[in-house]
């Protein structure tokens, strides 16, 4: 069945309502000159009581269930669980944030302008290219877009090539940020997303995979796009002729025929975990394995349920840990290296400390580590050496950041990122004496810090199933392949 690209052109009575935190929204959807009318599926609710946006589906392939909707984020009104047929809550808001900087020499008016999008955080940007077509939905996968077969082998195996979906529970979406303009420079790249959902093998029941793909959609030239594959070429390019036509429209700006590079580009995730009781949670980052976490403090949750499966020797009964790993991060130009995590913060909303980012200089700034003094303070004294900001030390309603970069898209270019959202129970020895009181998180140390010095390795990590390590390639920095774990533990399923 050809693709059907389903642009939303305006929402209509968007709101935000701060007393229930969801967001109620109608959207018109619009086609594109000579399209097929939007498809409907059970997978999608429009404005329905139960979700608080016009298209979601849940994710619930294995024994995490989380709700994403057609605007780029989690949703928040769908009750997220671990394991999905309990009340034990994780996380109430999840997505990426994009920010980079067009070069000084573009030749149009917004040269040397810093642009962004934020699909998670104080400002929201997002809107729906596509709806989202879920695997477990036989009418979606009937009418599965050829864009949204597997084709990438630079990600998946090549034996995968052309399928419609891989995993227990595909889910496929594109959203961007062009239609939600406020009078500022869209970002001009347009995000698809993937998800994936196993049962097996053991572990892998608890782990949920993103896979995004950023593309440049600058350009009006169908020649910019000629380097993708011919399945989702002609479709890239309307989306360019569209961006072009949607800035001119409400921006009075005339964007180049060819398109511009975005360079010094971020790609943030950023996480609203809610654990249990949440003024008692806390967040941080295990730099050797390129993974934020977050946990309730005191380990003590009445109302939670605890499984043997889970929750056995060496497990205790406590609520768990959910790690968001980033499993595919930018490359180094040079050496074709993955740089892991560039920068990772707790956002507190304060005066002294790290307040959530407010416009595309700032959150440009928060990405890159390149903190000015109108942003708060870092607790740690040089950022950009050691990948991280402000560490928040007591029990509060966590939230954090953590990105990757820099890197450049030109017109038509595409780059590929994974975060995979891990859920596992702490071990008992470690957690014991911290249960009713506070596990601080502590200051985090890197690979090579713990090559030299292996008494750095925290609590936090122990319970997380750190166990030991050794420098198996002898470069003096330990790294997460060289690290003992056990099994069954968030660390062992990273």
């Amino acid at each position: 069945m050809p693709f059907t690209k389903v642009l939303v052109l305006f929402a209509a009575a968007l709101l935000r309502v701060s007393t229930v935190g969801c967001l109620f929204g109608v959207v018109l959807f619009s086609q594109l000159r000579g399209q097929e009318q939007a498809k409907q599926t059970p997978s999608l609710s429009q404005s329905s009581a139960s979700s608080c946006s016009a298209g979601w589906a849940v994710l619930n392939g294995n024994r995490v269930r989380l709700g994403i909707n057609v605007y780029g984020s989690l949703d928040y009104c769908i009750r997220s669980s671990w394991p999905k047929n309990s009340y034990n809550s994780y996380i109430y808001d999840a997505g990426l944030q994009i920010a980079g900087r067009i070069p000084s020499d573009a030749g149009f008016e917004w040269a040397g302008d810093t642009v962004s999008a934020q699909y998670s955080g104080r400002e929201f940007h997002g809107s729906p290219v596509t709806l989202i077509y879920n695997s477990l939905v036989p009418g979606d996968l009937a009418e599965w877009p050829e864009a949204a077969r597997i084709r990438d082998t630079d990600v998946f195996h090549p034996a995968l090539a052309g399928r419609k979906a891989i995993s227990d529970q595909d889910t496929w979406s594109r959203y961007w940020d062009a239609d939600r303009l406020y009078g500022r420079a869209p970002l001009g790249i347009m995000v698809e997303q993937r998800t994936l959902a196993w049962n097996g093998p053991s572990g892998n029941q608890d782990i949920v995979y993103f896979v995004y793909t950023l593309y440049n959609i600058t350009a009006a030239d169908p020649a910019a796009y000629s380097g993708l594959a011919p399945a989702i070429r002609s479709e890239i390019a309307e989306l360019g002729a569209q961006f072009k036509e949607v800035v001119a429209e409400r921006l009075n700006v005339d964007l180049p025929f060819g398109g511009y590079r975005v360079d010094s580009l971020y790609l943030g995730f950023r996480a609203d975990p809610d654990i249990a009781n949440i003024g008692r949670n806390a967040s941080s980052v295990i730099l050797p394995f390129d993974m934020s976490l977050a946990y309730e403090t005191d380990f003590d949750a009445p109302f939670f349920s605890f499984f043997p499966d889970i929750n056995a020797p060496p497990f205790g009964p406590y609520p768990g840990l959910v790690g968001f790993q980033l499993l595919r991060s930018a490359s180094d130009s040079a050496t074709g290296e993955q740089r892991g995590i560039t920068m990772f913060s707790n956002l507190v909303n304060s005066s002294s400390a790290l307040p959530e980012a407010l416009g595309a200089g700032q959150l440009w700034r928060y990405l890159s580590g390149n903190f000015s003094s109108r942003d708060g303070r870092c607790s740690v004294a040089d950022p950009i050496r050691s990948r991280m900001c402000f560490l928040f030390q007591r029990p509060h309603d966590t939230r954090l950041y953590q990105s990757t970069g820099p890197f450049s898209l030109g017109p038509g270019e595409s780059e590929t990122f994974i975060v995979g959202f891990v859920f596992a129970a702490p071990l008992q020895a470690p957690v014991l004496p911290f249960v009713g009181g506070t596990l601080a998180p502590g200051i985090p140390a890197s690979g090579e810090e713990i090559f030299n010095d292996p008494s750095l390795v925290r609590v936090l990590e122990q319970a997380a199933g750190w166990a030991g390590q050794n420098d198996d390639n002898g470069n003096g920095v330990i790294e997460a392949n060289e690290v003992v774990t056990v099994e069954r533990s968030l660390l062992h399923k990273a």
